[in-house]
C-alpha cells in the first residue's frame, strides 16, 4: 500500500554478488520496478614450480579469472626434469586456487660394453649427476686400458662429466706380451747318425728353430 516500507535481500547466487544486497524503500503513488545485477566474483590462480626439494624451479604463475571460466596452463618446459603435471586446467570454482606442480630429475642409463671382457652392471644415473667409475674388467690374455665414448676407441671417457643423455661407453683392450720363442732354449737329443751328421752344429740349430 501507498507509503508502507519495503525490504527485500536479493538472493544468494554462488559464483555472483548482486549490484544490491537489499531493495529497500518506501512505496510511492506508483508501481515500482527495480532491476538487480549479478557479477561474476573474480578469483586468483596461483601456480608454483618447484623442485623435489621445494626449491623454486619457474617464476609462480598467476592470474584473475572469473567465476566459471576455464583455464588451461602448460607447464614449462625445464631441460633435464619432468614435471608432475604437464599442464594445469580445470573451471574457476568460487574461491582462489593453488596448484604446486613438482619437477623431477631425469634418469639415464650409463651402459659399459667390455668388448668381450667380464660384465660391467649398467648404471641408473640421474640428471647432472656423475656415473662411478667401476671396478676394471678382465679379460683373459688382455690389459684393461679405460673406458671410451665411441666404438671407435678415440676419446677416453671422464668420469668426472656430468650425465644428460644415456651413453654407452666402450672397454679398451691391450694384447699382453707372449714371446714367440721360450725364455730358456729346449733341451732336445737327436742319437747320432753317422751317415746324415744330424748331431752337427748347423743342423741342431735348424731342428730346435722349426718345432713342428
Amino acid at each position: 500500500t501507498y507509503g508502507s516500507s519495503y525490504s527485500v535481500e536479493s538472493p544468494v547466487i554462488t559464483g555472483y554478488t548482486a549490484d544490491k544486497l537489499t531493495v529497500s524503500g518506501s512505496m510511492p503513488d506508483s508501481d515500482v520496478t527495480v532491476d538487480v545485477t549479478y557479477t561474476a566474483n573474480t578469483r586468483t590462480l596461483t601456480i608454483n614450480y618447484k623442485y623435489a626439494d621445494g626449491s623454486e624451479a619457474k617464476p609462480t604463475h598467476t592470474e584473475s579469472l572469473t567465476y566459471g571460466s576455464s583455464y588451461s596452463v602448460e607447464s614449462p618446459v625445464i631441460t633435464g626434469y619432468t614435471a608432475d603435471k604437464l599442464t594445469v586446467s580445470g573451471n574457476m570454482p568460487d574461491n582462489d586456487v593453488t596448484v604446486d606442480v613438482t619437477y623431477t630429475a631425469n634418469e639415464y642409463t650409463v651402459t659399459f660394453n667390455s668388448n668381450g671382457g667380464s660384465k660391467v652392471a649398467s648404471q641408473t644415473v640421474k640428471y647432472n649427476d656423475k656415473a662411478k667409475e667401476p671396478p676394471a674388467p678382465t679379460k683373459s690374455g688382455y690389459t684393461f686400458a679405460g673406458w671410451y665414448t665411441e666404438e671407435q676407441l678415440t676419446n677416453t671417457y671422464d668420469f668426472g662429466t656430468l650425465v644428460t643423455k644415456d651413453i654407452t661407453l666402450y672397454a679398451k683392450w691391450n694384447t699382453n706380451y707372449v714371446p714367440y720363442y721360450p725364455p730358456v732354449p729346449p733341451t732336445v737329443k737327436i742319437e747320432d747318425d753317422d751317415a746324415l751328421g744330424l748331431n752337427t752344429t748347423d743342423h741342431f740349430a735348424y731342428i730346435v728353430g722349426y718345432g713342428n
